[in-house]
């Protein structure tokens, strides 16, 4: 399973394993990380992080990978058989 990482701007990191047909966020508000989010819908951007580490692991919504370094949390998946790992950080 692929873990993702996420740092905070405190210092802090958690992390998760990426699962199959989960958002990050998702994965995130099972945990107890204290995540910033709002809208849930890709519009507010309140749950964006920066791309770190394993970008070529991550995808949009509609499958594609992703091209930014600063992603939505809501909107961004990982593809869940590696044995690698993402690492993100908060950005507010």
């Amino acid at each position: 399973m692929t873990k993702i990482i996420i740092k905070s701007d405190n210092k802090k990191s958690w992390k998760l394993e990426a699962e199959e047909n989960n958002t990050i966020l998702n994965l995130i508000l099972k945990t107890s990380f204290n995540m910033p989010y709002s809208c849930m819908q890709g519009k507010c951007g309140i749950c964006s992080c920066r791309v770190k580490t394993g970008k070529d692991l991550l995808l949009s919504e509609d499958g594609s990978y992703v091209e930014s370094d600063v992603i939505k949390t809501c909107k961004t998946y990982v593809k869940y058989q590696s044995d690698r790992f993402v690492e993100l950080e908060t950005i507010f």
